[in-house]
């Protein structure tokens, strides 16, 4: 899992045998999006004992315990690095808890899906603005949420609200 310091967690689950690349690139089978991870940061390769994390060249460097390293092999249940600014956690799973992940992962997948479908954007913008919202509150687990949204060359202007008190958050 990796932890950008300005966006939502980034989740991977890595196989033994293999091997990833990490980085902003669309060609990282582990793409991490923050200014601070080059475009081909590191590598991470899987064997029955051990991770091997190398540093592929990146400007902002691989950190391991918070020493600046070239390369480290990690091994355990549990290892913490830094690639560039974003500090990843590495857990190792067993094979129980990693079908619970991927069927999680699947199941969000299709309830995405199923939500996004229901969006019409032909009702136009005052009907597909709420129910944007309803849908990312659902797919978040969250109970309160707002829009905030304007057209060129206007204020912004709250458009949708759940949760919340449209008085208070106008004043």
């Amino acid at each position: 899992t990796a932890y950008p310091p300005d966006g939502p967690a980034v989740i991977a689950l890595l196989e033994e045998g293999s091997c990833y690349r990490i980085g902003r690139s669309s060609e990282c089978e582990f793409r991490i999006q923050h200014a601070s991870v080059s475009r081909f940061h590191a590598e991470i390769e899987g064997t029955p004992s051990r991770w091997h994390l190398r540093d592929t060249g990146s400007k902002n460097g691989l950190r391991v315990a918070g020493h600046m390293l070239r390369s480290a092999d990690l091994a355990g249940t549990s290892n913490w690095f830094s690639v560039g600014d974003v500090h990843c956690l590495m857990e190792e799973l067993d094979e129980a808890q990693a079908t619970q992940f991927r069927q999680s992962a699947l199941t969000r997948q299709a309830r995405a899906r199923e939500l996004s479908a229901r969006l019409q954007p032909d009702l136009g913008m005052s009907t597909l603005i709420p129910q944007t919202l309803e849908t990312i509150l659902q797919l978040t687990g969250l109970e309160r949420g707002m829009v905030l949204f304007a057209a060129a060359g206007e204020a912004l202007r709250l458009r949708a609200a759940r949760g919340l008190d449209r008085r208070e958050l106008a004043s």
